[in-house]
């Protein structure tokens, strides 16, 4: 038996009868996945807070793009979410997940912590 996964591009798999978890409801793609912590930042259209992975238990960040009834997702979140899947280097991101629901686009990152040194 073959399953194609909606949420994973280009992503199959193999076996009896057990879909893989990025098919089954609380997988990757599913919002219930991750549970958000405490917000670390806003900008021009996103909101990024620090979460969880039910899934994996790690801590990730989370970048909440609110679409407009009217315009959709704002065409910098797409561009953005088509770079990183591609981009694979130790100094980008890297990007997990990707949650599609009718009001919010979140995308699931690796949760980086900053230092802050002084320069001066």
């Amino acid at each position: 038996m073959k399953w194609q996964s909606p949420h994973l591009t280009g992503g199959t798999w193999e076996g009896d009868t057990v879909p893989p978890v990025s098919c089954r409801r609380g997988g990757f793609g599913a919002k219930e996945s991750y549970k958000k912590l405490e917000a670390l930042g806003e900008g021009s259209y996103a909101t990024v807070y620090k979460g969880i992975s039910s899934i994996t238990g790690t801590v990730v960040a989370l970048k909440e793009i609110t679409r407009s009834e009217e315009e959709g997702t704002p065409f910098t979140a797409i561009r953005e979410a088509s770079l990183l899947k591609e981009l694979k280097h130790s100094n980008i991101v890297v990007l997990h997940d990707i949650i599609h629901t009718k009001r919010m686009l979140t995308l699931v990152f690796e949760y980086v912590v900053r230092f802050y040194t002084s320069m001066g």
